[in-house]
């Protein structure tokens, strides 16, 4: 494909797509423990800047802008015209994580991340199992469906009394 139409892809992907330019470099340690090269980005994780002229800065993330390839990370300032600090965008190929955040509850992103590998003493392979989760939705109150039909039935049945033919003047 030509560069041009690879440029334009990426810029005018969908939000969905965009979320996947995010991943970034992991430190070595969190390399070995996670058994992954490369992670998505979420607000909180302590990321240190390998290029640029904040080369070498460590701080937290503050906010993500998937449209922009934009990753705000405290500590990471410039001045703006009016001579306020504001928080530098950086583009997330020029970071590294080194801690995962915290705050993810119930699940971090460790668990996420680690695939967890069975063998089969019987076929002799490998397999691969998922951590699946199921959500509970809460049961609806059958007599509260029962209300809100017969309540529609009234209404409708008002209406025909009255005379209403449903037509607009």
């Amino acid at each position: 494909m030509k560069s041009d139409t690879e440029r334009k892809l990426y810029y005018n992907a969908p939000l969905h797509v965009l979320r996947n330019h995010m991943h970034v470099h992991l430190s070595k340690e969190l390399r070995t423990s996670l058994g992954k090269r490369s992670a998505l980005l979420k607000t909180g994780d302590t990321i240190v800047v390998m290029r640029g002229n904040h080369k070498s800065k460590q701080g937290k993330i503050a906010r993500l802008n998937y449209t922009r390839h934009a990753v705000y990370v405290e500590g990471v300032t410039i001045r703006n015209a009016k001579g306020e600090e504001v928080l530098k965008a950086i583009q997330p190929s020029n970071l590294m994580i080194t801690k995962v955040s915290e705050s993810r509850a119930p699940k971090s992103k460790e668990v996420h991340l680690k695939k967890k590998k069975s063998y089969d003493k019987d076929k002799g392979k490998v397999s691969e199992t998922k951590n699946e989760t199921k959500k509970l939705e809460p049961e609806k109150n059958v007599e509260s469906k029962n209300v809100e039909s017969k309540t529609k039935d009234v209404k409708k049945e008002g209406m025909k009394k009255e005379g209403d033919t449903g037509k607009k003047l």
